[in-house]
């Protein structure tokens, strides 16, 4: 395996670890708000007949769903960057897989003949195109 590929999908690993971490953190703060969302009723008569235990309410609900939405976002891609990091290192591993059955070929004689390759079909448009034309 070549040792670029294979730092670039230790980063990945390490980047998943920070990603995970944040999660717990996430999850850390939820547990320790949980109690009191949605009890801005505790706050007293007062801030009732304020409305500051209504806002207290409403805050409380909103950053118990960011915190949520925060937990999920980063085990996402905590889960993302891992698997993206097992499929280069199983892309790595059937490269080098296939570079030594070639070697193998190669010193024994029995490469395969290169195939001729075709001109690649012309992408560039011969004329100016019109608006409406695509």
């Amino acid at each position: 395996m070549g040792s670029g590929f294979k730092t670039e999908v230790g980063l990945l690993h390490k980047q998943a670890e920070l990603w995970e971490d944040w999660a717990g953190n996430a999850q850390k703060a939820l547990d320790k708000m949980s109690s009191g969302v949605g009890k801005g009723y505790k706050l007293g008569w007062k801030a009732e007949e304020e409305g500051a235990s209504d806002a207290y309410d409403e805050w409380s609900e909103a950053m118990e769903q960011a915190l949520k939405d925060a937990k999920w976002s980063f085990t996402y891609l905590a889960s993302a960057l891992r698997s993206t990091a097992d499929e280069y290192d199983a892309s790595d591993a059937t490269s080098a897989e296939d570079s030594r059955r070639l070697d193998k070929l190669i010193n024994e004689g029995h490469a395969p003949e290169p195939k001729p390759v075709d001109s690649p079909p012309h992408i560039m448009p011969t004329r100016p195109i019109k608006p409406g034309e695509i």
